[in-house]
């Protein structure tokens, strides 16, 4: 597990828990924004949160809108 993919999970955790949202809210909020790509998980995004997977910056950009957080927010996890 790299160090950029503990950071992004624990920024996801904190704007999740920030906003009072489970995992399925913040998929449902994340699915919105997806449209028509393939689904964001309750699962994926528990992965990406304890961190042994990490997002790809098209995701980020997702998770980004769903949260309504510039990208720049999620990515400053990771440059930390």
């Amino acid at each position: 597990m790299s160090e950029t993919s503990t950071l992004i999970g624990r920024r996801l955790r904190e704007l999740r828990e920030a906003r009072g949202w489970t995992l399925r809210e913040l998929a449902i909020a994340c699915q919105k924004e997806a449209g028509t790509l393939p689904p964001f998980t309750e699962t994926l995004l528990s992965r990406w949160e304890r961190g042994p997977a990490e997002p790809r910056a098209s995701d980020l950009a997702i998770l980004a809108r769903g949260f309504g957080v510039d990208v720049a927010d999620l990515a400053r996890a990771a440059a930390a």
